[in-house]
């Protein structure tokens, strides 16, 4: 991968009309469901807060974790929310949260089996026992079934107009999806056209190799829904919602 998210400002214009709110909110209706009214989160993938900011409104304190500047400095501000430059995979914070989240599909980034278990062994270290990790990831039988294809975008603001084109090339003995981005950006007072290329490539995962990581890591796996509709995973669901208890803790 490379490039990735190299610059805050294109990427809250491009998802501005992500529904960030909605989906904190259903998080907190899974957490009241498992009765766990939480005081501390861990996002993993923090992003620029998107999700921390709705969490920071309910009074809970967030410790986000991100590897990209980027996306650190052009972050939101608020009390309840720390946003720390570091990998998802290592990092170690020396404390223990009530729930820890990754969302967006930043689990989709971890590319081997070894980066998907050394991240929910972090998670799991960084939770007490009995504590809860929510993530959502892409699926298997949905990206096989829908296919990402090529396709491109016009967006706007104020003060820029961004093009953005997307060239896929499914890796299918892998499971992986590699997404060739390139932006172009004509900024306002700026007669030049500037272009950046990022490359994401993306795992897909089937629930049975979920549920196997969760087990190898010290993870129960307690239920799999689409993100906000909670309706049952079928091969339509590109994006799934899943929800672990930590039942034991692995050395590392």
């Amino acid at each position: 991968m490379s490039n990735i998210f190299k610059r805050a400002d294109i990427y809250s214009i491009i998802y501005e009309q992500k529904n960030y709110k909605k989906e904190v909110s259903f998080i907190l209706n899974k957490l009241k469901k498992y009765n766990v009214r939480a005081k501390t989160v861990l996002e993993l993938g923090s992003g620029i807060g998107g999700h921390a900011k709705y969490l920071c409104k309910k009074g809970i304190k967030v410790t986000g974790v991100d590897r990209s500047k980027s996306m650190i400095d052009g972050s939101i501000k608020d009390k309840n929310f720390i946003n720390i430059l570091g990998d998802i995979k290592k990092i170690n914070l020396k404390k223990k949260f009530d729930v820890a989240v990754s969302m967006f599909h930043v689990l989709s980034y971890q590319i081997s089996n070894n980066h998907v278990k050394k991240t929910f062994l972090n998670a799991n270290k960084h939770l007490n026992k009995g504590s809860y990790f929510l993530f959502d990831f892409w699926y298997s039988p949905a990206v096989k079934n829908l296919k990402a294809e090529n396709k491109q975008n016009i967006y706007k603001s104020k003060n820029i107009i961004i093009k953005k084109y997307v060239n896929v090339k499914n890796l299918t003995k892998i499971n992986s999806v590699k997404v060739n981005y390139t932006f172009k950006v004509k900024e306002k007072n700026i007669l030049k056209e500037k272009q950046f290329k990022e490359t994401h490539q993306m795992r897909h995962f089937s629930l049975k190799e979920i549920k196997q990581f969760s087990k190898m890591t010290g993870f129960k796996f307690c239920e799999s829904c689409e993100l906000v509709t909670n309706r049952k995973v079928n091969k339509n669901t590109w994006g799934v919602f899943v929800v672990l208890k930590k039942i034991r803790s692995i050395k590392q």
